[in-house]
């Protein structure tokens, strides 16, 4: 069933871009904040059960989904990023509100707590990563064959190496180019392999521009992850008074409990899920938190 918001905005950044934001539920409840994952992964709001006693807010990152322009990289920093989270939080009037980051998304909700935490009720993340070098090296964990065909194609086992491959590849100025790496990088892992000529006739050619644009602007925040700014977040790291919740799929070839993780907070629960992997969307264990005010989200399943 779709889903449909009570409301929808744009907030003009005054730098070139224009953040997309939607609420959902009880305008009057208690605000839960959802920030999705990077190269694009916008949250599907209609596969995803939401809380029926809460006013959740979507917000679009710079560059992705709905935001304006798609893919555009000038001004797209995670600095940049995660001042539009206190933008939309005070376009909106929220005082303090939870937020669940997913992936990439746990950067920008780490990130905004350190910076604003009087605003922050709880934090959880789903399949966080905090772009450093233990994030690549999970893959090789669950599937060491995928992972060093990984490696291999990247030329190298360390985060600075594989987001610079990465990088290269997905602003190759030849579309030819650009495809032929996401058609790569889609099957290491993938159970059946797509043939590239299906691929490619699944999309029109400019949904494969705009496609290429996003996941160009998406490795540049990668990469700067780990050039200059790297391990930003543990630099910039102080005591959270608000409860951390970090939620991790058993099946997840990207993400797993480690020391740096829980390093970055003053006190953080580990959750590890059963037959989930890194999409949140997955139908075979939908979750969410409820509104909790002095310990972390709880998690139901559907």
């Amino acid at each position: 069933m779709k889903k449909q918001a009570s409301k929808e905005f744009y907030l003009d950044t005054g730098d070139g871009h224009k953040i997309y934001g939607a609420v959902y539920g009880d305008a009057r409840s208690a605000p839960l904040l959802l920030i999705h994952g990077g190269a694009g992964h916008v949250l599907d709001m209609d596969r995803l059960e939401l809380p029926s006693n809460r006013r959740v807010v979507v917000m679009h990152q710079r560059g992705m989904g709905n935001s304006l322009p798609a893919g555009e990289m000038r001004n797209n920093t995670i600095d940049a990023n995660i001042d539009d989270i206190e933008r939309v939080r005070r376009h909106l009037n929220i005082r303090r509100m939870d937020i669940l980051g997913w992936s990439f998304g746990t950067i920008y909700m780490a990130g905004y707590a350190f910076r604003h935490p009087q605003r922050c009720k709880s934090l959880t993340g789903y399949a966080p990563y905090f772009g450093t070098d233990e994030g690549y090296q999970v893959i090789e964990q669950k599937d060491k064959a995928a992972a060093d065909a990984y490696y291999d194609f990247h030329g190298s086992r360390t985060g600075m190496g594989i987001t610079s491959s990465a990088f290269r590849k997905a602003s190759h100025p030849d579309y030819n180019q650009r495809f032929n790496a996401y058609h790569a990088v889609f099957n290491l892992a993938a159970q059946s392999p797509v043939p590239a000529q299906d691929m490619l006739r699944a999309r029109s050619l400019q949904d494969w521009k705009n496609l290429f644009a996003v996941r160009a602007a998406h490795a540049a925040l990668d990469l700067e992850l780990f050039t200059g700014k790297d391990r930003f977040l543990e630099k910039a790291a102080i005591p959270l008074d608000c409860p951390v919740t970090l939620v991790y799929g058993d099946q997840d070839v990207w993400s797993v409990p480690n020391a740096y993780d829980l390093s970055l907070f003053h006190r953080c629960r580990t959750i590890i899920l059963p037959g989930m992997g890194h999409d949140i969307h997955e139908a075979s264990r939908q979750l969410f938190p409820c509104k909790t005010r002095r310990t972390a989200p709880d998690f139901k399943p559907k």
